[in-house]
């Protein structure tokens, strides 16, 4: 069998040892598996593109999952199936090249958008004001240890601080006056070129990233409070909403491509394969304000969202995503979907009566009766679709393509192929295969006509050519994907 490896379009077509093509499938641990279309999940939209999301969990009732969506001026909350204004009573005003970041603290939920006074409210309960004890307006948020903290800031006395770290007094979040006994301060982080600070991670430490530099900060109580040391001074995050924590790791996209920081360094897991497919496909105008990026849950999958070149009017239109089990060989994948924001929300449970807020018709529920999804077990990737929807990843599959790397099967001549036989799990799938020919390197690939498994699972095919890769369409779904036979060849001369 020869066996669908890595996607690798970095490399050139001939003698690629994995995949040209790997779209709108799902990287698993030995091939590839189907990737779910969206389906629309809340019964009414908000009122612009999203700029920034959170899902949370109430710490009072540990059972309700609210997900808080902000706007250019407005903030929403999703409870059930249904999107609430919960903006304070000004408004907003972010501006379109800024984001809204959110972060738990207890119970309450504290969003910043850079243009306007930071934000909190009640999880559960009420609207959202200004956050008092005068702190500043601030591009970043995160909490470390006990502290809430903010980076690339402006406050009335200092102006614009691009490099500037802030935090609020050990256990608050509305004491910011400087203080030795709050241990409220802020630090000055004076890393040369290190540009403005781009995203901080949280944690029992916490992760700076400036565009070309991360910094670790870590708790040594007073007078200092933190100690600042820098991790990685030729390398920082190009995009925030590229920067995504997982396990004791943080994938981010950096100007040479994208990087998985361990604690200790970074480790390339695009080069030499999607990083120069990235760079050359990207809608640059976009990558610092419309990039997001996901976990897609129980697949152990980090999801980039991104408008390429082809979109439309900018909004995202391509899902990058990257399996990081060892055991998936950390392979790559593509999505064709447009999404103006991924986020992982997490099902809330319901009752019976309860569905009513979803839809008061059992036949039209986004999901059956008996999915998991109603007891609150299950968490899905969401999207939001062109009409400001949240859409779940848990509709019919999406189409899918893949197409292997060209080989030179009878060097130095050409090969007649006949029959092919696929190894991919298709339970109501359909599946077509087409032979990519060509005899000259300087030659664009011709395909055959699409062709269809016999009875057997053969494919009868009539390819003749030096270069030889064959591609497969996927339709309706499939379990797994993990390579295909050739079962007739034969060599055919050097014309």
């Amino acid at each position: 069998m020869i066996k669908f490896g890595e996607w690798l379009p970095d490399q050139a077509p001939l003698e690629n040892p994995g995949l040209l093509e790997c779209e709108n499938v799902l990287p698993a641990s030995s091939g590839y598996k189907s990737f779910p279309g969206p389906l629309r999940y809340t019964t009414n939209a908000i009122n612009a593109r999203p700029q920034g999301a959170i899902s949370v969990r109430d710490t009072v009732t540990n059972s309700q999952i609210y997900t808080f969506v902000g706007t250019d001026t407005e903030i929403y909350v999703m409870d059930g199936a249904t999107f609430t204004n919960v903006s304070r009573v000004s408004g907003y005003n972010t501006t379109a090249e800024e984001q809204w970041e959110f972060v738990q603290w207890g119970n309450q939920v504290v969003a910043t958008n850079f243009s306007d006074e930071m934000q909190v409210a009640t999880i559960g309960s009420g609207d959202f004001d200004d956050l008092a004890g005068t702190p500043p307006k601030a591009r970043h948020i995160a909490t470390v240890r006990d502290f809430l903290v903010t980076g690339n800031t402006w406050d009335a006395s200092d102006l614009f601080k691009p490099n500037r770290v802030r935090w609020a007094g050990i256990g608050t979040i509305d004491s910011w006056t400087v203080s030795a006994t709050t241990q409220a301060d802020f630090q000055d982080l004076q890393n040369e070129n290190a540009g403005q600070i781009q995203k901080i991670v949280g944690g029992e430490f916490g992760l700076i990233f400036q565009q070309n530099a991360i910094t670790r900060m870590s708790y040594i109580g007073s007078p200092d409070i933190f100690q600042f040391d820098l991790v990685e001074s030729q390398r920082g995050a190009l995009s925030p909403g590229s920067v995504q924590k997982f396990g004791n790791n943080v994938a981010y996209l950096s100007q040479d491509g994208f990087f998985v920081f361990d604690g200790q360094r970074s480790i390339p897991i695009g080069d030499g394969k999607v990083d120069q497919y990235f760079f050359d496909t990207v809608d640059r105008s976009y990558i610092q304000s419309r990039m997001s990026v996901a976990l897609y849950p129980t697949e152990n999958i980090i999801c980039w969202s991104y408008a390429s070149l082809y979109a439309d009017n900018g909004m995202p239109d391509t899902i990058l995503m990257y399996n990081f089990s060892p055991s998936s060989q950390q392979r790559w994948a593509s999505a064709a979907i447009d999404t103006w924001y991924l986020v992982s929300p997490v099902s809330q449970s319901y009752t019976l009566d309860g569905l009513d807020a979803v839809s008061t018709n059992l036949d039209t529920l986004p999901f059956s009766l008996d999915s998991s999804v109603w007891m609150g077990l299950v968490n899905l990737l969401g999207t939001f679709d062109t009409d400001l929807y949240l859409n779940m990843l848990n509709g019919l599959p999406l189409e899918a393509t893949i197409t292997t790397g060209e080989a030179w099967l009878s060097n130095p001549d050409r090969t007649y192929v006949t029959l092919l036989r696929p190894h991919i799990d298709l339970s109501q799938g359909l599946i077509t295969v087409e032979v990519g020919q060509r005899n000259l390197e300087s030659e664009a690939a011709t395909f055959t006509l699409p062709a269809s498994p016999n009875s057997a699972g053969y494919v009868p095919v009539r390819a003749n050519a030096r270069f030889l890769r064959a591609r497969f369409t996927l339709q309706d779904g499939f379990a797994d994907a993990q390579g295909f036979d050739i079962m007739t060849t034969a060599t055919s001369g050097r014309r």
